[in-house]
């Protein structure tokens, strides 16, 4: 048996059919968003609210151990953006070798990671 890979479609048609295909792509991607936005958008108004609370405290008791007047150091904060960023990967089938999140994947003043499965990473 021959495997016929475009043999008799015209080139403009398989470039079409590509781009088109893309654009659906990228239209349900926007859908599943948009379902999901609605699934979960009160939990997570309420879990970044938490957040919020969390990094508040966490600046407060930052700025009182260093000798800095919490409020001073609240402030720099004020007028920032606060990002919640889900990556979903399935399990590490070797997770003894996941080890640290490396030293540039944190451009903010503050962290927070929730872990929701078993792997457990150690920042050096």
């Amino acid at each position: 048996m021959r495997q016929l890979i475009n043999d008799g479609v015209p080139q403009q048609m398989v470039e079409k059919m590509k781009t088109d295909t893309e654009t659906l792509k990228y239209l349900l991607y926007a859908l599943i968003i948009a379902l999901l936005t609605a699934i979960v958008r009160e939990s997570l108004d309420k879990y970044t609210w938490e957040l919020q609370q969390v990094t508040n405290c966490l600046l407060h008791f930052t700025a009182r151990n260093s000798g800095l007047n919490p409020e001073t150091l609240s402030s720099l904060f004020e007028d920032g953006t606060q990002a919640v960023i889900m990556n979903l990967y399935p399990p590490c089938k070797q997770a003894n070798k996941v080890m640290d999140l490396s030293p540039d994947s944190d451009a903010t003043g503050l962290t927070l990671l929730v872990p929701l499965n078993d792997v457990q990473r150690f920042i050096k």
